[in-house]
């Protein structure tokens, strides 16, 4: 069910977004292509923008999600509709003709993305490795589906007094509370509106969804990156390959399993950014509105979504302003970019999110405080395996030290491999200069430097966290930057040479792409992927033999008893499966709407409960003879309540709230 509504979502992104593609770039037939490719990343890019201001201003999203959603299908067929005349349609069938094989190849990488969802569907349900982030993302998500932003906002000053704005929060979502605090200190909402808005479409719970969101996101990326690699000319079986190694490489699957979501929201709007940088860039001396706005809407989505990302392309683009100084043609070139920069900067203040994220902003430093004590696995990864690590294939990782014979030796290939493309993309640099000073290279020229300055000013700086980070978003452009070297250096040798040297670089990237695809199904890499894998692994979160025993019982109030431990995404986790239900939760329900950590505990006890659910670990009812044995996980027991005496449950809630109230401070929002 989930991979038919992972492909009826991804249909909807190409729907909503390729009318206005079609009207934003050119109309003949390589803008139409073009548009095609990057409809599904200016979809998503729509959604950021228009997320928040929807939330905030007229319902949660179970409201307006699909009459939004009919809206936005309804504009983008007017606008397709509208251009339908501009196209020369004697070129139709050629086009079709050429680009045949791309959805081939597109619907394989999906295919391949979703696998894991087939072969084990309830590992990759649940979070991946950053337990306590990707809970935050869940819950928040699950709370601008479903709750009005107002009874949030109401419900944020923790105090006796606002008892029943705090009640009435925890009824319609019981860890919204969770969520109230960082309302209070502004994030980021815009991408986790996306998610919510996403689920609703699919018809599925967040939690289910959380998964299914980031791989689509990794879908939606894979044609704006292979259209990159066509304007740059790149060989077809190149450009195809490259997209793929984005979607299913080594690093992709990284930033997934370290639940990096507003990191992975990036990915797909940067693709669209770069590829509407090169549009506009491809003609200064042209001055047109559509192209302008094609650059400032992916530009305010990654404003909306994660606005760090937005560093590497300032500095990309200052070092582009370098070029054009030297030819003199600044003049022709800034007037656009700064109109770009001032309509993306309309936009945030037209839909209310200048004021909430510059909030955010003045809060911030702390985190850039904490960042700078972590050591972030993809450094770690650049430092152990260097050269290979850049194209991709980090064996010590992969592979593990000595895990397969001649892994050794398979290393030192792939680092010798890995130095010897970084050479012939410099080579091509400095020997073909004239090749880069066209528009499309030198604006992925551009995108990389960007990358480099930033990570080693990060690094040098200290903080390898935000390092680590921007080598990930610029990954796919040194990628493309290593291709488009190998090509303009074939392109200077003998035909024999030349396929030769497109060929190995072929070999090179359908091992990229295997080892990337192989990678959830690799215990070894999986255990060196999860620095929390250890304490997320302490509880089974297949919760589904609970669940659909109590989707086939007669409805009743569910007691739930799971208490709150060092791993507390589980019991929180509980909750957003138990959503559903009328529950009461007894333990685990610790939330803090305020900057101060305190317990709070909805409502009270009234009635005796009709089932319990309790942790193994701390069961009385079994034991005690209160209930019969309906279902069970290696975790938790569902219990049919027998004796149904009020007092005695009554008692264990107190007791369990005073265990709650002994345990030390519920875990900072940093963690």
């Amino acid at each position: 069910m989930l991979i038919l509504v992972f492909f009826l979502c991804l249909l909807a992104l190409f729907g909503i977004g390729l009318g206005p593609a079609l009207w934003l770039l050119d109309a003949h037939h390589h803008g139409r292509l073009l548009a095609l490719a990057a409809a599904p990343a200016l979809a998503l890019a729509i959604m950021d923008i228009i997320g928040f201001p929807l939330v905030v201003y007229v319902a949660p999203v179970r409201i307006w999600a699909w009459p939004v959603t009919l809206l936005l299908l309804a504009i983008s067929m007017v606008l397709v509709w509208a251009h339908r005349r501009r196209w020369p349609s004697s070129s139709a069938g050629a086009t079709l003709r050429r680009v045949w094989v791309w959805p081939l190849v597109y619907l394989a990488t999906c295919l391949v993305l979703l696998s894991p969802l087939v072969f084990n569907p309830a590992e990759y349900a649940a979070f991946r490795s950053n337990a306590s982030d990707a809970f935050f993302y869940m819950s928040l998500a699950e709370t601008v589906r479903s709750v009005d932003w107002g009874a949030l906002e109401r419900a944020i000053p923790f105090k006796a007094s606002n008892i029943a704005n705090l009640n009435a929060l925890a009824a319609a979502a019981p860890t919204a509370l969770f969520t109230a605090r960082f309302i209070a200190r502004p994030t980021s909402v815009n991408h986790m509106t996306t998610l919510a808005w996403l689920a609703e479409l699919a018809f599925a719970p967040v939690y289910r969804f959380y998964y299914p969101f980031h791989l689509l996101l990794l879908a939606a990326a894979f044609p704006a990156i292979g259209a990159i690699g066509r304007v740059l000319r790149l060989w077809r079986p190149l450009a195809m390959l490259a997209a793929a190694a984005v979607a299913l490489g080594f690093w992709s699957r990284l930033v997934v399993e370290m639940d990096a979501s507003y990191e992975l929201g990036t990915v797909p709007i940067l693709a669209l950014l770069v590829l509407a940088w090169m549009h506009l860039e491809h003609d200064t001396g042209r001055w047109r509105w559509p192209a302008i706005l094609l650059v400032a809407l992916p530009a305010a989505g990654l404003v909306m979504v994660y606005y760090p990302v937005l560093i590497v392309f300032a500095v990309g683009l200052a070092a582009l302003a370098v070029f054009h100084i030297a030819r003199r043609d600044l003049g022709a070139w800034l007037p656009k970019y700064a109109a770009a920069g001032l309509l993306a900067g309309l936009i945030a203040v037209v839909t209310g999110q200048f004021l909430f994220h510059f909030r955010g902003l003045l809060v911030s430093q702390d985190v850039l405080a904490i960042q700078r004590g972590v050591v972030p696995t993809a450094v770690r990864i650049l430092l152990a395996d260097g050269p290979s690590a850049l194209i991709g294939l980090p064996l010590n990782v992969i592979l593990g030290d000595s895990s397969v014979a001649g892994s050794g030796l398979a290393s030192l290939l792939f680092k010798l491999a890995g130095t010897l493309l970084v050479v012939a993309g410099l080579w091509s640099l400095v020997r073909r200069w004239k090749t880069w000073v066209q528009p499309e290279p030198r604006v992925l020229f551009g995108t990389v430097l960007g990358g480099i300055i930033v990570f080693a000013w990060m690094y040098l700086d200290g903080n390898s966290q935000a390092a680590g980070k921007a080598f990930t978003y610029s990954y796919p452009y040194l990628l493309l930057f290593l291709l488009f070297g190998v090509c303009a250096l074939a392109s200077t040798w003998s035909p024999g040479r030349s396929r030769a040297a497109l060929a190995l670089t072929s070999v090179w990237l359908v091992v990229a792409v295997v080892a990337g695809a192989l990678l959830p199904y690799d215990a070894l890499a999986g255990n060196r992927f999860r620095q929390g894998r250890s304490i997320k692994q302490a509880h089974d979160y297949d919760l589904g033999a609970i669940a659909n025993a109590l989707a086939h019982l007669p409805s009743g109030l569910v007691l739930v008893n799971v208490p709150r431990d060092d791993t507390w995404h589980f019991a929180y986790y509980v909750m957003q499966v138990l959503r559903p239900f009328n529950t009461y939760f007894q333990s685990g329900l610790v939330v803090d709407n305020s900057l101060e950590y305190r317990n709070f505990w909805p409502g009270s006890l009234t009635a005796a409960p009709d089932y319990v659910i309790t942790l193994a670990a701390s069961d009385r009812v079994g034991p005690e003879g209160m209930g019969e044995l309906l279902a069970s996980t290696p975790d938790l027991r569902l219990y049919r309540v027998t004796r149904p005496d009020l007092a005695y449950f009554q008692s264990q809630v107190a007791a369990a709230q005073q265990g709650d109230a002994a345990l030390k401070d519920f875990p900072s929002w940093h963690e």
